[in-house]
């Protein structure tokens, strides 16, 4: 190799190093801004399940990608008239970008009203309304707890879509939500400082009920309708949601013990609600002495 194409080399690389070592600098003072604003969506969601979170990792920004791919899809199926095949795409394109809350926001405005008139049946557009209302209420909001869009556009679906008389089937909406509500609550006079009190966990029950391992006792020698036991309360908990109080069978094996019965009804109808309707029996007493009780049956 000849001496000037060397110091041509060594000239090179004394510009190139300099360059490079610049240019990391500026990309950890990039990827610190990045971070800092949250200007990217590569980060781990809290409280995901473990799909979301093992999809969030492993795609990285390529979800964006296969996220897009879906949309081309949905809007396919929708112009073809196949809707039902969109509902699992809008809960995988959820999942693939949870933190574009104005995509899922569209979904679930679309199926609720673009979808469901589609339908002649009431009661197949009232399941295309709820699954708008599951799709922000039960996925987006797990991801995005605190983000205004999507409590303004599912509060939008309650109050206009449910509550408003612009769709014919309004009536039906609003019967079907009430009675899915009164499922849970039992009856019209409902005690929300009683469901406000009762314990979220089992151990807190227990705790409250001061009754140690007796009441699990108690109730695995309850019998259920299929002549099984109560193993735990996960299997009273069944019964109670299939027939809206506590078997008769558990309230023997409790010896009709009218406390802790109203205390245990209490706790299962609390978590029924925060499960189903992510209401929480607190902040409806908040609600409630601010403004008025109110009938939360109503959209």
């Amino acid at each position: 190799m000849r001496k000037s194409q060397l110091r041509k080399y060594l000239l090179a690389l004394g510009v190139i190093l300099p360059l490079v070592f610049g240019i990391s600098l500026v990309q950890e003072r990039i990827n610190n801004i990045k971070e800092r604003d949250k200007l990217t969506n590569t980060e781990v969601v809290k409280n995901a399940p473990p799909v979301v979170a093992f999809v969030t990792v492993v795609l990285g920004s390529f979800r964006g990608l296969l996220a897009d791919l879906l949309w081309l899809r949905t809007s396919a199926l929708q112009e073809e008239g196949q809707y039902f095949e969109m509902v699992q795409l809008a809960s995988w394109i959820t999942k693939l970008q949870p933190k574009f809350t104005g995509a899922t926001a569209y979904l679930a405005w679309n199926m609720a009203y673009n979808i469901s008139v589609t339908c002649s049946s009431f009661e197949d557009r009232w399941r295309w309304v709820q699954r708008g209302i599951e799709l922000i209420r039960d996925e987006a909001l797990v991801y995005n707890p605190a983000d205004p869009i999507l409590y303004k556009e599912l509060g939008w679906i309650y109050q206009h879509k449910v509550g408003n008389m612009m769709d014919d089937a309004h009536q039906y909406y609003k019967n079907r939500m009430a009675v899915a509500m009164m499922e849970i609550l039992g009856k019209a006079e409902v005690d929300w400082e009683a469901l406000a009190a009762a314990p979220k966990t089992e151990k807190e029950l227990s705790k409250m009920l001061k009754l140690d391992n007796s009441l699990w006792n108690a109730l695995a020698s309850g019998k259920r309708d299929k002549g099984t036991k109560y193993r735990n309360m996960q299997d009273l908990e069944k019964d109670f949601r299939l027939f809206g109080e506590i078997p008769e069978s558990a309230k023997k094996a409790l010896k009709y013990d009218e406390e802790t019965i109203a205390q245990l009804d209490n706790y299962l109808r609390s978590k029924w609600l925060r499960e189903k309707f992510k209401l929480d029996p607190e902040v409806v007493c908040e609600l409630n002495k601010k403004y008025g009780d109110l009938d939360w049956r109503l959209p």
